[in-house]
């Protein structure tokens, strides 16, 4: 595929993908992101002992993830990433809640430094969405 025709492609896709992220983030109504029917704890302690190095806040609500979202991922979006996303987001809505995560200042002096967002159930880091590596 020619660069004028990838560029065609990714003018079109990409604010289609865009679209699509707001809707699903409008459809998640908890005030935590997880809520699939189940009661999540998101209690963030044991997740803190398994994972010293890692500084956590949240949980995030809805407001807050589309806020993110709008800061931190639309600006450098291509499809990949929006499929990730929205992948994570999902998971988040079905196995538990959303934080922001960030490594130590140690981490961020030796270049091994990384923040994100977790998704975090009954005090377990299910999974993680990294958006910043030193």
């Amino acid at each position: 595929m020619s660069g004028v025709d990838r560029s065609l492609l990714n003018r079109r896709l990409l604010p289609n993908i865009s679209l699509l992220l707001l809707v699903l983030l409008s459809l998640l109504s908890c005030s935590s992101i997880g809520d699939s029917g189940k009661n999540l704890d998101c209690g963030i302690e044991f997740a803190q002992i398994e994972f010293p190095e890692l500084l956590f806040s949240g949980p995030l609500d809805k407001q807050e993830v589309m806020s993110l979202y709008e800061r931190e991922i639309k600006p450098y979006e291509t499809p990949k990433l929006a499929e990730d996303w929205i992948s994570f987001l999902k998971e988040a809505e079905r196995q538990g809640c959303i934080f922001t995560f960030t490594t130590n200042k140690k981490s961020w002096q030796s270049l091994s430094g990384s923040k994100g967002y977790a998704i975090v159930n009954d005090g377990e880091v299910i999974n993680l969405f990294i958006t910043t590596r030193s």
